[in-house]
């Protein structure tokens, strides 16, 4: 039997494993999932704790994780690592929670938009510096022109 319950686990209820089989549910260790993702398991436990990963199911007491469960780990991943903060990541995960969604992922979308044309002119002043052949990026004869 499986409990599929709420965040902290939380009173869930039991499922068969013969009904997970047959809706072929595949569910990953944490171990796994560390494995397939780069993240910590403290990270993963913060986040189910702090219900960022929605309902987990829990097999002996221990986490199991979905298909959901990744994708939603891969956007925190990738949003903390892009300047998102956790209520940020929460209201495009669980939208209609005391923000607009919509709202949201355009300001969010806006934000990294002005991010990647930051990273954009860094990658080309760095092109530069190399394609001139000097030793040092601020003594770049080519750079200097451009200020």
């Amino acid at each position: 039997m499986v409990e599929q319950g709420g965040p902290n686990g939380g009173n869930g209820t039991l499922i068969s494993t013969a009904v997970l089989e047959r809706d072929a549910i595949e569910l990953f260790t944490i171990g796994k999932v560390v494995a397939r993702l780069g993240i910590s398991t403290s990270s993963i436990r913060y986040y189910d704790g702090a219900d960022l990963l929605g309902d987990l199911s829990r097999v002996g007491g221990q986490r199991r994780f979905d298909q959901t469960a990744i994708v939603r780990l891969r956007f925190i991943k990738t949003a903390q690592a892009l300047g998102f903060t956790l209520n940020e990541i929460r209201a495009v995960l669980f939208p209609g929670q005391a923000v607009d969604w919509e709202d949201l992922v355009h300001a969010k979308r806006s934000e990294l938009v002005v991010a990647q044309q930051q990273i954009q002119g860094m990658i080309d002043m760095l092109d530069e510096s190399l394609q001139c052949g000097c030793e040092a990026f601020d003594r770049c004869p080519k750079l200097a022109t451009e200020v």
